[in-house]
């Protein structure tokens, strides 16, 4: 049974029964009831796993180990599961090219000119607002409330806020001749992401017995940033999108 919250000891995961599991691990399609699986036209078909560098296998591994998720063998278990799930879902691992951008005309005058300006600076700053980690993200809102002379707060609400304005101010700085539709505030989840997602969040419980959460600090979340940043695997990892995928499990 899965601790919620907290991190066992290797003899608790040695009782656990964690070999019987090992041999449906290595195949997505024999693990149990809640993982998702992808849809296969007529029977069974072998998998052909996604095969980690040695770099690959240390960039997921190392933070792992430094935030004292599991012991080596429940480590290199995840890493070996993992690769078959990389191998299932591959095409999150390598996407189809996307179509090029057009080019925008240059703008004709000094005016489009510091707009186009604006406007770019404003979409990278909502571009690094939306990369901000947890711990980066507390001490941003510290500080804003710090420098507040009425002490008011700035939640998450408060930063998504400021992320759409300074996409709806990056969208307006565009000169009229070159404005298209604007973005979605957040790209779509693609239904193999959401599946790689629950199903990376029931490997690691099995591995390392600690249900997969999105709460701030959580180890699940160490875990996937660190197979997104080994892999680029296209897959969500900021915590208010990966919260509300797990809670679809």
């Amino acid at each position: 049974m899965s601790k919620v919250g907290s991190r066992s000891s290797p003899s608790a995961r040695a009782r656990s029964g964690r070999s019987y599991w090992v041999r449906g691990a290595l195949s997505p399609s024999q693990v149990g009831d809640n993982p998702p699986s992808p849809k296969t036209s007529g029977g069974k078909r072998f998998v052909e796993p996604y095969r980690l560098s040695e770099e690959q296998r240390a960039a997921v591994l190392t933070p792992l180990e430094g935030e004292g998720i599991g012991d080596p063998a429940s480590r290199e278990l995840f890493a070996a599961a993992l690769e078959y799930d990389l191998g299932t879902w591959r095409q999150i691992v390598e996407p189809e090219p996307k179509p090029k951008r057009p080019k925008v005309r240059p703008a004709s005058n000094k005016a489009d000119e510091a707009l186009a300006e604006l406007s770019k600076a404003a979409q990278i700053l909502a571009e690094q607002l939306d990369r901000l980690d947890d711990g980066s993200t507390k001490q941003l809102q510290q500080g804003l409330k710090g420098t507040d002379r009425f002490k008011r707060s700035y939640g998450e609400d408060y930063l998504r806020s400021l992320r759409c304005e300074l996409l709806r101010v990056a969208g307006a700085g565009q000169p009229t001749r070159q404005q298209a539709e604007a973005p979605p505030s957040r790209p779509a989840i693609s239904d193999s992401a959401r599946d790689f997602l629950l199903r990376a969040a029931h490997v690691f419980g099995e591995c390392f017995e600690i249900t997969a959460t999105a709460e701030p600090g959580a180890p699940f979340l160490t875990a996937i940033r660190a197979i997104v940043a080994a892999t680029d695997v296209e897959v969500p990892t900021d915590r208010r999108t990966v919260s509300l995928i797990l809670k679809q499990a």
